[in-house]
């Protein structure tokens, strides 16, 4: 049979209520009324076998969708769902009509009941046989304040991959849709999902707090238990150890201000912290420029930014200086942060999942989730633990998850990029200023369109003749020594002839660094009037690759503009729903 989603459920509860749930070790009737327990050895027995079988079916089912012989008696075990439940995949494989054991598993177990009926249909290639409420009794709801249990992600990535149809995936997304995932209030760690190793990203990922990498263990005092009788058990999927290490990445500067700036919070300023990340006021190693008048928070760059920036803009790599002004630098990163986003979203939005041949038999499921949660449900595996909702949602956008897990996530994602796409846009259109003041050979230079400021070139050139002064300091030095020879002159009229001898060594020696002084000085003089020449030069240079710079950004804002439509369009479409069959992951 097909997926219905408004058909009415076959799997229902019993007027007079359950029966509770017996797991290994417990009996139907080991604590009578009368509290005088009885053996439960037999009872025992009979529970192995039929957990025996049931592991070898779904074995099969996942290998090569074939249904091994029931022993005899496997399936007489009153009071558990499994047995009712095996009875009726059984019928269901087998054509037959399966009403009878479908509600007599309901009555003990209703949620696990359509769980196991649901996976087992999906490992077997036979998803589509599903009736739609079994799915949504399974999956229960969603929501931000309660964990996603293993159960419940489990049949989430099985219907993203198709194993369900088209109609599964369109109930997962309306479940997502209804728990109303607040992404706009997280724009940096989703955008760090989205576009991993962005120097920007980095500068906001400032740590204030971390949250707790899974819910259960020791935190399951603080966390909300498991919802609707979900049964849990250990995934091994990638992307299950992806959600929790994402779920305990700290939060971000921009998230510990989301609170006091109402502007980070919906999102609408994820292009201001480019340079500038909420709640630094460190300067930066590489350079102090900025604009005239710019605060001290305006002037935090990062080498990786700089790196990107010189790459992406002929013009500040003809001046590496100029890139570290945030004011040229800003513009130039939000425009290729833009750029790397409409790659991502290309990429997610563009997945397509193979549809087989009519007539093709449906092949088994190799995905490990599903079996994972159908041995926890039979008894023979652990119970895992649970993610949080949004930790599984960043783990299937990052760039090496699932692709048809990421075009479902992608969905939700949706607000938050949009509105990082058109604030990156608008961070893209801004004109370059009309002053700035620039970093050359270790003085700040004034630099406007029409040519460096000639005040501040005075001030480097005086500076730069000042520190030459200082190179040739301990003139002295080199006097001192000239003195010798008079002295050695006088000695030889008073005292001895043989000074007179000495007065002419003296006197040589004398001339000697009196003339390595005058050739320093000399040489001194030609390296400061190089440096002011070069100094000029650079300015010029700087000047004129401002020009080019204005130049690039009306051809940048131009490109954003037709990358923020393509973006917007790919949102419009949405995830890919096209019809396949269960498509095992690779």
């Amino acid at each position: 049979m097909s997926m219905d989603l408004t058909a009415t459920p076959d799997v229902t509860r019993a007027a007079d209520g359950t029966h509770p749930q017996h797991q290994d070790g417990e009996t139907a009737n080991s604590e009578p009324s009368d509290g005088v327990a009885v053996a439960p050895q037999p009872y025992e027995d009979d529970l192995s076998s039929l957990q025996r079988y049931a592991e070898e079916l779904i074995s099969h089912l996942a290998a090569d969708g074939t249904i091994p012989p029931v022993p005899t008696g496997a399936l007489d075990v009153p009071g558990h769902w499994l047995a009712p439940a095996v009875e009726a995949l059984l019928l269901i494989f087998a054509g037959q009509d399966a009403l009878d054991p479908l509600a007599r598993a309901a009555q003990l177990d209703e949620t696990n009941t359509a769980l196991f009926l649901c996976l087992s249909l999906a490992v077997s290639g036979h998803g589509d046989r599903i009736h739609a409420s079994w799915l949504g009794t399974a999956f229960g709801d969603l929501a931000t304040d309660r964990p996603v249990s293993p159960g419940q992600r489990a049949l989430w990535m099985a219907a993203a991959r198709g194993a369900y149809g088209p109609a599964g995936k369109i109930f997962v997304l309306r479940k997502l849709d209804a728990a109303a995932v607040p992404s706009t209030a997280e724009p940096g760690r989703w955008l760090a999902a989205l576009v991993p190793g962005d120097p920007t990203l980095a500068a906001m990922t400032a740590t204030t707090s971390t949250a707790p990498a899974a819910i259960g263990g020791s935190s399951a005092a603080t966390e909300p238990a498991a919802p609707g009788g979900a049964s849990t058990a250990t995934e091994s999927g990638g992307t299950e150890g992806a959600s929790a290490a994402l779920d305990s990445v700290p939060t971000t500067a921009a998230e510990g201000a989301a609170e006091t700036d109402p502007v980070v919070a919906d999102g609408a300023s994820v292009a201001s912290a480019i340079v500038e990340p909420a709640g630094s006021s460190t300067p930066s190693s590489t350079g102090t420029a900025s604009s005239a008048g710019a605060g001290p928070a305006d002037a935090v760059v990062t080498p990786e930014a700089v790196a990107q920036a010189l790459a992406a803009s002929p013009a500040l790599s003809a001046l590496p200086a100029l890139a570290q002004v945030p004011e040229l630098l800003r513009p130039v990163q939000a425009a290729a942060r833009l750029s790397r986003l409409l790659e991502r979203s290309a990429e997610i939005t563009a997945t397509r999942p193979a549809t087989l041949p009519k007539g093709e038999q449906p092949s088994p499921w190799a995905g490990t989730e599903p079996l994972a949660v159908l041995r926890s449900l039979i008894g023979s595996a652990e119970p895992g633990t649970s993610g949080s909702l949004t930790g599984h949602l960043l783990a299937d956008v990052r760039a090496d998850s699932d692709p048809h897990l990421a075009a479902i996530a992608f969905h939700v994602a949706a607000p938050v990029v949009r509105a990082a796409a058109e604030d990156l846009a608008r961070a893209t259109d801004v004109p370059p200023p009309d002053e700035i003041v620039v970093p050359i050979m270790g003085h700040d230079i004034v630099l406007r369109p029409e040519g460096a400021d000639q005040d501040s070139l005075a001030v480097a050139e005086a500076g730069i003749r000042a520190e030459g002064a200082a190179r040739l300091s301990g003139r002295w030095l080199a006097y001192a020594p000239a003195l010798l020879p008079i002295v050695a002159v006088v000695l030889a009229f008073t005292v001895s002839e043989l000074f007179a001898v000495a007065a002419l060594l003296l006197g040589g020696v004398a001339g000697y660094i009196l003339w390595r002084r005058s050739v320093r000085e000399q040489t001194e003089a030609r390296r400061v009037e190089a440096e002011v020449a070069r100094l000029r030069d650079q300015a010029e240079a700087a000047m004129w690759a401002l020009h080019d710079y204005a130049r690039e950004a009306a051809e940048r804002t131009q490109t954003a503009t037709e990358h923020l439509t393509a973006l917007t369009r790919l949102l419009r479409r949405g995830p890919a729903v096209a019809a396949a069959p269960a498509a095992s992951p690779s």
